[in-house]
């Protein structure tokens, strides 16, 4: 699924879908009128780019923020110092 990575409220993305247009032509094909969509040729796909409809960013794939998460507590142990650590008791 995809997910809004500055907001999870956003819900709503704007990405590309293939539509199948009926047209008047001329004897020749020239194009003379477009009759409107008549079918969808393929739907929306998960490889497309998909942009937030509300912020603009990139939308991407739940397990990614949830990886993003999972390094960032990586990044924050990587960081700490003995002072960090919560001991209370030390034993000799």
């Amino acid at each position: 699924m995809k997910v809004c990575p500055k907001n999870p409220d956003h819900k709503q993305f704007i990405t590309t879908a293939h539509e199948v247009h009926d047209w008047v032509v001329d004897g020749n094909g020239n194009f003379e009128e477009d009759l409107g969509c008549s079918e969808t040729a393929h739907g929306p796909n998960s490889d497309n780019i998909w942009t937030c409809r509300k912020c603009g960013a990139e939308a991407v794939e739940d397990s990614e923020i949830e990886a993003r998460k999972a390094l960032e507590r990586m990044d924050k142990v990587e960081r700490m110092t003995v002072e960090d650590l919560p001991l209370t008791h030390f034993y000799k």
